[in-house]
């Protein structure tokens, strides 16, 4: 739907699930960035620590592909 953020690996849009109307946050990586800044291990261990994270302050990961 539109763009909430930009980070050096990519953007984050506001997305929206068109059978329940539940809208999102969803984060796009290029992985050619990561592969460059040798950043995979940091990207992994993000998306390890926000699946395991239950917190009203945090955006919780709902989906990862």
């Amino acid at each position: 739907m539109n763009v909430i953020g930009q980070g050096v690996f990519g953007n984050m849009f506001e997305v929206k699930n068109f059978k329940t109307n539940q809208i999102y946050a969803m984060k796009e990586m290029d992985k050619a960035r990561v592969y460059a800044k040798n950043s995979i291990e940091l990207v992994m261990n993000e998306l390890r620590i926000l699946f395991r994270i239950k917190s009203d302050f945090i955006v919780n990961v709902n989906f990862a592909f």
